[in-house]
């Protein structure tokens, strides 16, 4: 495995062991205590909306961990709380077990009255962490994004488990000595089990119509309440990727509400309005976050690889401008020798012509000489006409690339109706609208 795992002995899922009721306090963490009788905790890592990780260290493996708090207050029903930290554990442990790319749990509990899990420590920054250090990333290394978290999101739905949480904030990222990535999928915590052949302890069901997820990552049809689905983690891993490469969400919005009207009904901006790319990876967008989950791709995998080909595939604009200009170089060669061949033939002519008048006499030798010398001076002219066609290769070819014409040669035409016309300077894109904050983040999960 290409990050190290801390694994402990204890399966989650079987006793969630409880600390004394005297400890029972509800304080919050602090390094420095000990959780679960093994866990010693070290420095926090990171908190969100619904809890904290810290470090710890499994005094009887002498292993780094994670361990996960589920934050006091943040749940309005604690006990729905603990099932859903159970639930998580159970899922990430059995799921960690099938793909190296799902942050697996080892371990569940209370500590003090606060529910906890312990995960493997991932020795990495989560995307969201590297995007707001480095900005928008490269598109080989969305492509290596994708083709990991697709493996991670395959095997959950091939299990019958939707995420329904997928946003940079969940997605782990170990940088590698050899400077590859490796990506692995976090926080099952509002993942939904649909006919699973996973053994868990499922949460009881969340409220009809309940927004669950984080706004800025959620389906039209999340939003509108439908019941969960693979497209729905397809849609936010596309927004992910948008994210990636551009540094900003596909739709925006004033606030929480204009934001999820966006989403439903207005189209995304082509990622290449904002950063260089390959032709094909806006079509590829179109199709990711298609508003119809039909006319997504049909597996995480799908996506991933076309993805990889889209990245890969010859600008379309390079392959017509050689094809033009190619076809204009053989306009140009057959036109040069028909001027040839119109030059041979009239100077065999002017010889024929001269033979009679040499056997008349020297006068008429000189005379046919004359009228020799200028014929051969006209047969010269024709290179004049030769480069204003060459000229007019070069136009095109210029053209076709984007740079400047060639100016007209003297002699030859300046215009005429087949002439291609100088290619326009690209009008510059309108800038981005810049975010308002009224109070909201959509990437905080709901």
């Amino acid at each position: 495995m290409d990050s190290p795992a801390a694994r402990t002995a204890t399966a989650p899922g079987t006793a969630a062991r409880a600390e004394p009721a005297e400890a029972r306090s509800g304080a919050a963490p602090r390094a420095g205590v000990l959780v679960g009788q093994r866990y010693r905790l070290e420095a926090r890592l990171g908190a969100g909306a619904m809890g904290e990780v810290w470090r710890a260290r499994h005094e009887e493996l002498n292993t780094d961990v994670a361990v996960k708090f589920a934050r006091p207050g943040a749940a309005c029903d604690p006990e729905l709380a603990l099932q859903r930290f159970r639930f998580e554990a159970q899922v990430s442990a059995q799921l960690g077990q099938r793909t190296r790319h799902i942050v697996a749990v080892h371990d569940a509990g209370q500590h003090r009255g606060v529910p906890y899990l312990v995960m493997e420590h991932v020795p990495g920054r989560s995307l969201q962490a590297l995007l707001e250090r480095d900005g928008p990333v490269v598109h080989g290394r969305v492509a290596e994004l994708l083709e990991q978290a697709a493996e991670a999101l395959d095997v959950a739905h091939g299990l019958g488990i939707w995420h329904r949480d997928i946003k940079p904030a969940n997605m782990m990222v170990v940088e590698r000595p050899d400077g590859a990535w490796h990506v692995a999928v976090a926080d099952f915590g509002v993942a939904k089990a649909l006919q699973t052949e996973l053994e868990v302890d499922r949460p009881r069901t969340t409220v009809h119509g309940a927004l669950v997820g984080s706004p800025g990552y959620m389906s039209p049809e999340q939003i509108g309440g439908e019941p969960p689905d693979p497209a729905q983690d397809r849609w936010s891993l596309g927004v992910v990727a948008y994210e990636a490469l551009t540094g900003r969400l596909p739709f925006d919005g004033r606030d929480a509400s204009d934001l999820l009207i966006a989403i439903c009904a207005r189209p995304h901006a082509p990622p290449s309005r904002f950063v260089d790319l390959p032709p094909d990876v806006d079509a590829w967008f179109e199709r990711a976050l298609a508003k119809r989950p039909e006319e997504r791709f049909a597996s995480a995998r799908e996506l991933a690889c076309a993805f990889g080909d889209a990245i890969e595939a010859r600008p379309r604009a390079t392959v017509l401008g050689r094809r033009r200009v190619w076809r204009a170089v053989a306009v140009a060669a057959v036109a040069g020798a028909g001027l040839f061949v119109a030059w041979v033939t009239g100077w065999r002519t002017t010889h024929e012509d001269a033979a009679p008048a040499a056997a008349a006499g020297s006068d008429g030798a000189r005379a046919a000489d004359r009228a020799r010398g200028q014929d051969e001076a006209a047969a010269f002219s024709v290179p004049a006409a030769v480069s204003g066609t060459a000229a007019a290769v070069a136009n095109a070819a210029a053209t076709s690339a984007g740079s400047p014409a060639a100016p007209p040669v003297s002699g030859a035409a300046s215009a005429s109706p087949g002439a291609p016309r100088p290619a326009t300077a690209p009008t510059a894109s309108p800038k981005a609208p810049e975010r308002t904050k009224d109070g909201y983040d959509p990437s905080d999960t709901l």
